[in-house]
């Protein structure tokens, strides 16, 4: 019987993490269980032996009631034909011969005298035996003196009487059955009376034969009773020749049958057959459930010293191999300690064995001469005393600047608890403290080791109270860090491998780390100081790349709008000039036609969209440099995400209710063109279909707008683009196959699409409220650059559950594009590359600094901004989350005004 599976698994892998060879366990367990095999074998022969013996024991018992309840039939049938039926029989008999004379009247008060049972006996007959020749001497008037008939007529009678008046020795004679009555059969049984001595002229005859006649079904039924029957036995009488007389068995009882047993007995000179029967109820009143209940238990037994035995086995097999084992690791360290003697005794380098709260538990003699303490005064110095680490300054705490954290000077760092619209104006804001990312952030746990793990440069406190540089390195005691090694460790081969044991180590200690000290020389210190020179000045190589970066965005963009508002205007006087040239000719207008910048002044008229329309077409009468400018307003758009620049007002939207469902659908009919060129499948949802948020939406247009042309510009000819933004709580996790979640509104299908007709600016503004031109917001979130000690040392105290339970119900937006295939996946590790392939035009190197501006800005809100690929559809997407407080918003159902938003997109094919 094989082991329940946890216990299984347990014994399996403690097997395998002792290095045990797998065919040797196999042949463990075939032995184990051909131990267990032979246990429930004995256990299985047990349970059969004790079923056979007890259910044995149980039949006996009924067979010997059975028979005894059959033979007291049998003799209550020998009773009642040979005795009562023959002393009838005597006493007729006696009465022919005793009478004076043989009358009715004598015979009638007689039968009223005679004690005969008449449940038995039916009727009483006498006739005188006289033959042939003897009739013609008595007269006839004496034959209705004697009622009898003529016994010998019949020649049933007649093979009965004649044996018994020929015999000299028989005086009694049964016949056979016959029917006395209709459907009833019976017997008449006869007695040869002695002869007369007297005769009289009343009485004229010698010899005279008796007779009684008996039913069967009376006889029997008064014989046998009902006492077998109610028990469950029955009986069944067959005469001498073969014929069934008598049966107490119903056709009710037949089926039930279970024993039957053949008895035969005499009445008078005839022997007659009983058949016994034995109904299932009177055998099951003598076997019990008894034999078969301790015979499962016996197998059970058995089956649990099986499983028993067989853990022991293997157990057994186990522990001798796991004996053997440590014997011959025993040996193996022992001659590991002689070798590590040599190794730590000429090594240069201090090495300390601690718990911890810092007490040194032992020590080479290295780190002895390192530090010039003896053993005793050791015991009375924790380690944080002897070894500090190097005071590091600011600027060598600064670690190397990255694209996606350096992108503008620590003064211009804001609070992330606070954001502003996006829109920002000159002059910047005055600079604050507040660190970005830090609220509901819980206080760091307590640190229960002298040092942190790794290694890092500090110093060796001498006993002369000079101090040497040393580089530190720190390792846990065991593979898991927060795990301890017990002290014993320590004690069998510690000295031996050349360790210092401190006097008043106990085996109770834990060890906790293992500190070892290098002695850096004047050429390191020189190497490192390089090396640390050539780290600041890439830092602040980098940082100058990306001043300068921000300096050009900050002076160019507002130039490059203004020849996009200058654009603008030429286009809206060129459709003045035709309309009116139309008019004077009375001739129908021609079909408005728009210019590829979509906000030609700072606040737009339209459909309240952020930035230029990218991909629309100019009108034929102005200078082909308006695709030139809208290309160069986007590239500019992107690097300030990028450095963090401000934008200019014309970006400025205002507070108020927003629709996300009616930004995602605007800025679809943005790209419509794209989507229609490369015939996308485009399917749009937003969860719940009518989310509406109050704030300013500055940075929420921004971020959708830019991450539907990154979709937009990506995606391969043909393909279907999911796009999925919904309100999700901040524990949620990403689904895990984001392209088949089921759309909640309705999908577009643009494989020939038209722009929806131009919405009036109410829709992106509240009544009675205009965006202001002086809200200013600044997308700067570099960090401020400060020492690691200074930042533990000034991170605010909060309630971790407090601040868990904070996080956890702070809503979120999500934004989720996938994409069935792409014409490039982005590689977006070096700006450099981004931006030398941005030279070319190529519109996919564009979409890598989008990519990149998306990526900062989201980072600097506290969000997150990853892509990835589904190893099972191989549908790639872009996922972004960022808290709704983060924006700036609140999350409401309907706008302030009471208009309730209509759910779904109403994109048509």
């Amino acid at each position: 019987m094989d082991a329940p599976r946890p216990q299984r698994r347990r014994t399996r892998s403690a097997a395998r993490e002792l290095g045990a060879d797998p065919s040797k366990i196999r042949n463990w367990h075939a032995m184990a269980a051909g131990a267990a095999m032979a246990v429930v074998a004995a256990g299985i022969g047990g349970a059969l032996a004790l079923y056979f013996v007890l259910h044995s024991n149980q039949l006996g018992t009924f067979d010997a009631a059975f028979d005894s309840e059959c033979r007291q039939s049998i003799r209550l049938i020998d009773v009642a034909f040979n005795r009562r039926i023959a002393g009838t029989l005597q006493r007729v008999g006696a009465f022919l011969y005793a009478v004076p004379s043989i009358n009715q009247d004598l015979l009638d008060q007689f039968c009223r005298a005679s004690s005969f049972d008449t449940s038995i006996v039916y009727a009483v007959s006498v006739t005188p035996v006289l033959g042939l020749n003897q009739v013609a001497q008595y007269p006839r008037t004496l034959t209705p003196v004697i009622r009898g008939f003529d016994q010998l007529s019949e020649p049933v009678r007649r093979s009965t009487l004649r044996p018994l008046l020929e015999s000299a020795t028989r005086n009694m004679a049964i016949s056979n059955p016959i029917w006395l009555l209709y459907n009833a059969s019976g017997f008449v049984a006869w007695t040869k009376a002695p002869n007369r001595t007297e005769t009289t002229d009343d009485t004229p005859f010698v010899q005279w034969i008796g007779g009684i006649t008996l039913f069967t079904a009376d006889l029997l039924n008064t014989t046998l009773g009902m006492d077998q029957r109610h028990k469950g036995v029955h009986m069944t009488i067959f005469h001498a020749s073969g014929e069934r007389l008598y049966s107490t068995l119903t056709p009710a009882n037949e089926k039930r049958i279970m024993t039957t047993l053949d008895y035969q007995f005499a009445v008078f000179d005839q022997q007659w057959r009983a058949t016994c029967l034995a109904t299932r109820s009177y055998r099951r009143g003598f076997l019990s459930s008894a034999p078969i209940v301790i015979a499962v238990i016996t197998v059970i037994m058995g089956l649990a010293a099986a499983e028993l035995t067989r853990r022991i086995m293997f157990k057994k097999w186990v522990a001798k191999y796991v004996d053997e084992r440590l014997r011959s690791q025993v040996r193996l360290l022992h001659s590991l300690a002689s070798s590590a003697k040599a190794v730590v005794d000429s090594m240069p380098d201090g090495l300390m064995v601690v718990n911890a709260h810092g007490r040194i538990l032992a020590l080479n003699d290295a780190a002895l001469t390192m530090t010039g303490y003896s053993v005793a005064e050791l015991e009375r110095i924790p380690v944080t005393v002897i070894v500090a680490p190097t005071p590091a300054t600011e600027s060598e705490t600064d670690t190397e600047s990255t694209s996606h954290e350096s992108a503008v000077p620590a003064e211009t760092t804001r609070p992330q608890t606070d954001v502003e619209p996006l829109i920002s104006l000159p002059p910047p804001p005055p600079p604050t403290t507040a660190t970005p990312n830090s609220y509901s952030r819980p206080p760091p746990p307590p640190n229960p080791r002298p040092f942190p793990m790794g290694e890092f440069d500090g110093t060796v406190l001498r006993r002369d109270h000079t101090t040497v540089a040393v580089k530190v390195f720190v390792h846990a005691a065991t593979d898991d860090p927060h795990m301890t090694l017990d002290a014993r460790a320590l004690f069998p081969n510690g000295e031996n491998a050349g360790f210092s044991l401190l006097p008043n180590v106990s085996q109770r200690d834990a060890i906790t780390q293992i500190i070892l000290l290098h002695v850096i020389s004047d050429e390191e210190v020189q190497t490192r100081a390089a090396v640390a020179k050539a780290q600041r000045d890439k830092q602040r190589a980098h940082a100058s790349k990306l001043s300068l970066l921000q300096i050009l965005t900050s002076s160019l963009f507002p130039r490059v709008m203004t020849i996009l508002r200058t654009l603008g205007w030429l286009q809206r006087r060129t459709e003045v000039t035709e309309q009116a040239a139309a008019s004077s000719r009375v001739v129908a207008p021609p079909a408005r036609t728009r210019v590829g910048t979509a906000y030609a002044h700072p606040v737009p008229q339209s459909r309240g969209l952020m930035g230029p329309t990218l991909h629309s077409v100019p009108h034929p009468a102005l200078p082909s440099t308006a695709p030139a400018v809208a290309h160069m307003v986007e590239f500019m758009e992107d690097l300030a995400l990028y450095v963090g620049s401000p934008l200019p007002a014309e970006y400025a939207v205002g507070a108020g209710t927003v629709s996300v469902q009616r930004i995602l659908r605007d800025q679809l009919d943005r790209v419509a063109p794209v989507t229609a060129a490369k015939r996308l499948r485009v399917l749009a949802t937003v969860d719940p279909p009518d989310l509406v948020l109050r704030g300013d939406s500055a940075v929420l247009r921004l971020i959708i707008a830019k991450i539907v042309a990154l979709g937009s510009r990506i995606a391969r000819r043909g393909a279907t683009w999911t796009i999925r933004h919904a309100l999700i709580s901040a524990g949620t996790d990403a689904p895990p196959d984001i392209a088949a979640a089921p759309p909640h509104g309705r999908a577009r299908s643009v494989d020939s699409p038209a722009p929806a007709a131009p919405r009036p600016a109410a829709d992106a503004f509240p009544s009675g409220r205009m965006p202001s031109s002086t809200t200013r917001v600044s997308t700067n979130g570099a960090r401020q650059r400060r020492s690691r000690r200074a930042t533990a040392l000034s991170a605010p105290l909060e309630d971790p559950l407090a601040a868990t339970a904070h996080a956890a119900a702070e809503p979120m937006l999500e934004f989720t594009h996938s994409l069935t295939a792409v014409d490039q996946w982005l590689d977006l590790h070096d700006l450099e590359q981004v931006l030398t392939q941005q030279a070319r035009h190529d519109d996919v190197c564009t979409a890598g600094l989008t990519y990149l501006g998306i990526e900062q800005l989201v980072d600097r809100l506290g969000g997150t901004f990853r892509r990835g690929v589904d190893s099972a559809t191989g549908v790639q997407y872009l996922s972004l989350r960022i808290a709704v407080a983060a924006l700036g918003f609140e999350v409401v159902r309907r706008d302030e005004d009471g208009e309730e938003e209509r759910p779904g997109l109403a994109h048509g094919a």
